[in-house]
């Protein structure tokens, strides 16, 4: 009698579903950089656009600051500088002229 050598069967489909792992763990990842990248970007954006706010509502406070120690002629000319800014008022008897060309 003869010796029977038995041969195992390689499964060769192991070695691919494998390789396609990989590959798809490599895509995922590299989508979860790009994506964390863009969240960063926009993130960086706001904070720039919320610090130019804290600087002006800064520059606010510190104007309503010298308003409030400043004696009683200097009030009166900024209620009446905010009051011609803001709200487009105007003293009585005075002309207002309007810019009607848009330059």
């Amino acid at each position: 009698m003869g010796v029977y050598v038995l041969k195992k069967k390689k499964i060769k489909f192991i070695p691919l579903i494998l390789k396609a792992a990989v590959v798809l763990f490599v895509f995922y990842i590299i989508f979860m950089l790009v994506n964390q990248q863009a969240q960063i970007n926009s993130k960086k954006r706001d904070l720039e656009e919320l610090t130019a706010k804290l600087q002006l509502q800064t520059m606010k406070n510190e104007e309503l600051k010298e308003f409030s120690k400043s004696t009683e002629d200097k009030n009166e000319e900024y209620i009446e500088r905010i009051a011609r800014e803001s709200l487009d008022l105007s003293k009585k008897g005075e002309r207002v002229f309007i810019n009607i060309s848009g330059n």
